[in-house]
Order: C-alpha cells, then structure tokens, then sequence
C-alpha cells in the first residue's frame, strides 16, 4: 500500500508517536523459529502482536493501538533471478478519521561487531535508508529521513541557555550511567566512551550553568521549558 506523505506544516517532533525497534524484540524472537521452515512454509506463516501507545497530560489521555505482522515477502533477487524472501513488518491501525490503514516495512539486518552470533535489525523505508525508530501521527508511519524538512523540535522555542542547560542534563545522564559499561573494544574506544568525553568536555567548559539559569530565573526572565518526551508505557 501507498504511503501518505506528510503535510506540508511543520510538527513538533516530540509530539509524535515513537515506534522503537526494541518495542518489537519480544515478536522477533518469536519470528525466529520461522526462519528454520521451509521456503513454502515460510509464506503461510506469519506472527502477530498487539502495541498500545499511550500519551496523557492534564486531563486527556490519547492511546494509539497497532496491530503488528511479521511475514516474509516474497522478491526476485535482480542478481540471481531467482525468489528471495524478505523479513517484514506489517503496522495496522485506524487513523483519527476511523479509516483503517496499513503500512508496511522491511527489516534488514546487519553482523553484530562483537561476534557473537546475533542479529542486530534494523528498518528500511521506501527510500531505503536504515534506522531503529519510526515516527507516526496517527495517520502514517515514516522514518526520520522522510520527515526531514517538515518537523521541527520543542527547544527551538526555548532561550538559549535553556538550550545550554538541557545539553548539560544529557550530558549529566551519559557520565551518571557509565557504571559496568565498556570502554574498549580489540584497542578501540567504544562509543560510550566517546560519548562520555564529550559530555565531560562540555561540563567542564561551562560549569556553572545552572547557576546563571537560576540567576535569570530570580530576575523574572521566565524562557518556555521543552516538554517532557512521551514514551511508551503499554505493550501487550
């Protein structure tokens, strides 16, 4: 099926729905007894699962439930000629208008760089670009590439040193859950560890951010807070 593009106006990011490879790992590990079957067998078969998305605030509560389908779709390989067998994710929902829709994503997936047997999925939309996270509003599924242009986030109304401030939160996170993590890997730094020294760069290049967001706080300058991520917090 077709997929609708967005509209032209821009939305806030934050706002939409977020679709995470992770929320689906109990459904790929189940699929992955279909993969042993043979060919034949693999067409018939498919394994479903239900998401429910929730979204509330001061006095509403929004749920956004999916219907998900892992199948394997038939493909002639352009190499070979032959049939090939393609992973598959088939989203299912009904839109705000009532009218029912369906979506549907191929997975790929690539070696794990630790070597240890397992497969790390990714998604893979009509323009072929990978990533581990889509994004809805409800009306259509699509992948950050296919939004690029027409979105845009909550912190591009905020201050600058808000904007500051809410760097050195992240950064605060990445240095507070370093604990047990590994640093490197055959010689090389991992990313975490990257991530770190750069969180422990911007710290010490500007210490003393929270008192002059404070300061300007006490002076009745009040600039608009980003609002808070909604996340996920029902799957069935």
């Amino acid at each position: 099926m077709r997929q609708r593009q967005v509209q032209s106006t821009k939305v806030v990011i934050e706002d939409l729905w977020r679709i995470k490879l992770s929320h689906l790992k109990p459904l790929l590990d189940a699929a992955k007894a279909l993969i042993e079957l043979p060919q034949e067998e693999q067409k018939r078969i498919a394994y479903k699962w239900q998401i429910s998305y929730s979204k509330s605030g001061w006095g509403y509560r929004v749920d956004f439930p999916i219907s998900v389908r892992f199948h394997l779709k038939p493909r002639i390989s352009s190499d070979t000629g032959q049939e090939v067998l393609d992973e598959a994710i088939l989203f299912q929902f009904t839109t705000p208008d009532g009218e029912e829709r369906e979506v549907d994503i191929e997975l790929e997936y690539r070696e794990s760089n630790l070597h240890k047997g397992y497969r790390e999925y990714y998604f893979r939309d009509s323009s072929h670009n990978l990533c581990r996270t889509l994004y809805s509003d409800g009306r259509g599924i699509y992948s950050r590439q296919q939004l690029q242009g027409r979105i845009r986030y909550h912190n591009q109304n905020s201050s600058r040193k808000m904007r500051e401030l809410d760097k050195h939160q992240r950064a605060d996170n990445i240095l507070s859950s370093l604990r047990g993590r590994h640093f490197y890997w055959k010689g090389q730094p991992t990313p975490i560890l990257k991530q770190a020294l750069k969180a422990k760069e911007l710290r010490d290049t500007n210490p003393n951010i929270y008192a002059l967001v404070w300061e300007d706080r006490r002076k009745g300058r009040k600039p608009k807070a980003p609002k808070a991520q909604s996340k996920n917090i029902a799957i069935y």
